[in-house]
């Protein structure tokens, strides 16, 4: 294979990316393939810590039907958020705790389809930075991702294989067997994908 280093990546890392990483660690596996480095990232890591309260009111403006349905938010909150007021103070915290639930949502999945082996959840997400040169493959997680993904690149010199994965729905709010789902589609999509390079 003429890729070192694969990673993955999804808007958070913490629910796509790593499972699409544990796929692409299983096939290399099953290949035989060995010193491939596999990552995941997420575009998305280091928003919340410099967005203005206006930025993240519109990037959590399509979660906020949602969060009000499964009673994350109510509708007073919604509506500070929607008017751009203390929008950090009041979404942080359920990005935290949602995040979290992600995860173990993911561990529970990988655990589930006989996976575990292959994870290496890494405690925290990380933030996708420009750090592949041409021995980098890079599987993106929908088109937001992959649009950032090429705008990371774009005024660098190092200039990786960048594949859009799919366009998979956000697990965030879903249940277990919804995210399950998602997980079994990526998984797919991921082995397909990668058996191009093996």
């Amino acid at each position: 294979m003429k890729y070192k280093n694969i990673e993955c990546v999804d808007g958070g890392d913490n629910g796509r990316a790593p499972i699409a990483a544990t796929a692409c660690r299983k096939l290399l596996e099953e290949s035989r393939v060995r010193g491939v480095d596999v990552y995941s990232s997420g575009t998305m890591v280091n928003f919340t810590l410099k967005a203005t309260d206006a930025q993240l009111a519109r990037a959590v403006s399509p979660f906020l039907q949602v969060a009000l349905e499964t009673g994350a938010l109510t509708p007073d909150q919604i509506t500070q958020i929607r008017e751009g007021r203390e929008v950090k103070q009041l979404v942080l915290p359920i990005i935290r705790r949602l995040t979290d639930d992600e995860t173990e949502r993911a561990q529970g999945i990988l655990f589930s389809l006989g996976l575990t082996r292959y994870c290496r959840y890494a405690g925290h997400p990380k933030q996708t930075i420009p750090n592949r040169g041409a021995d980098g493959l890079i599987f993106a997680i929908g088109n937001e991702n992959y649009r950032r993904v090429n705008g990371i690149y774009q005024a660098t010199q190092e200039k990786p294989q960048i594949e859009l994965l799919g366009d998979f729905k956000d697990p965030f709010f879903s249940s277990f067997a919804a995210h399950k789902q998602i997980a079994e589609e990526i998984i797919a999509a991921t082995r397909s994908s990668l058996a191009k390079y093996i």
